[in-house]
């Protein structure tokens, strides 16, 4: 991997939360989101090597975050409609 490549794999994995920065503060829009766990940002990363769960359908692996989250049944079909409207299965 390039050095740079390295950099905004850091990058991102600290906006998600799955690792602290070293210093400074990180904002999604107006909000400080440093110490908020990954499942509290309200955020998901989606890697290049396709972390998925080949046992499950293509819809259940884009509606996997959501229903950790406990979220209502309506807006996980709503949302994984449109994320597979939108070609994101690609």
């Amino acid at each position: 991997m390039a050095h740079q490549d390295l950099e905004k794999t850091t990058v991102l994995r600290a906006v998600a939360g799955f690792v602290q920065p070293a210093g400074g503060r990180i904002l999604i829009g107006d909000t400080d989101v440093t110490h908020l766990p990954p499942y509290k940002r309200g955020l998901a990363m989606v890697v290049q090597n396709y972390a998925l769960f080949p046992h499950l359908k293509v819809e259940d692996n884009v509606a996997f975050g959501l229903r950790a989250q406990k979220q209502p049944k309506a807006l996980i079909n709503e949302r994984v409609t449109q994320a597979l409207k939108n070609g994101w299965h690609e």
